[in-house]
């Protein structure tokens, strides 16, 4: 198991978070040590990117990497998981914003098109942590090839706060 958090693709491997997995109950494999161009298009994978306080503030004008691009490919997302991680001690809410969308490509204030249902901004602006499921849309399977998948918002910048959250995504590269 992996001691540090670790990139591959660009998606990050938090220890202890999604770092390895078994096939078909055989062995375990290093996420981190696995080629994507070695998988084939059934071999669902899972990423988990951590974003800071800083990129969820930033991401209107600039949208954080979930998955970096893989060449003459597309990517499939199945589903995503955004965990919202507000402070036990210490919280400062975020204000403003606008809806989060996962989205095909590094375009800003949310002007991708979505691969997952649109998270509501009370998420980022609550003051206690949650978990939402955002489910897959009929986006997700006409993906332009080596285009990565970012995360973006709508309408506004979030502004202040000091929360921080995890996106797990799963997907397939065909």
């Amino acid at each position: 198991m992996a001691t540090s958090a670790s990139t591959n693709n660009g998606a990050q491997f938090i220890p202890g978070i999604g770092t390895s997995f078994a096939i078909n109950g055989q062995s375990e494999i290093q996420a981190a040590s696995i080629d994507q161009g070695a998988l084939t298009p059934a071999t669902l994978q899972q990423a988990a990117v951590a974003v800071t306080a800083a990129q969820l503030q930033a991401m209107y004008a600039t949208p954080v990497q979930l998955i970096a691009a893989v060449t003459g490919k597309s990517i499939i997302v199945d589903y995503v998981m955004f965990r919202f991680l507000y402070p036990a001690s210490g919280g400062v809410a975020m204000t403003g914003g606008g809806a989060v969308d996962v989205q095909i490509g590094n375009t800003n204030h949310g002007g991708g098109t979505a691969v997952a249902t649109t998270l509501a901004a009370t998420v980022i602006t609550a003051t206690a942590s949650s978990d939402t499921l955002l489910g897959a849309t009929a986006a997700n399977i006409t993906l332009a090839q080596s285009t990565g998948i970012f995360l973006s918002n709508a309408t506004a910048a979030f502004a202040t706060g000091n929360a921080t959250a995890i996106v797990y995504i799963w997907y397939s590269v065909v």
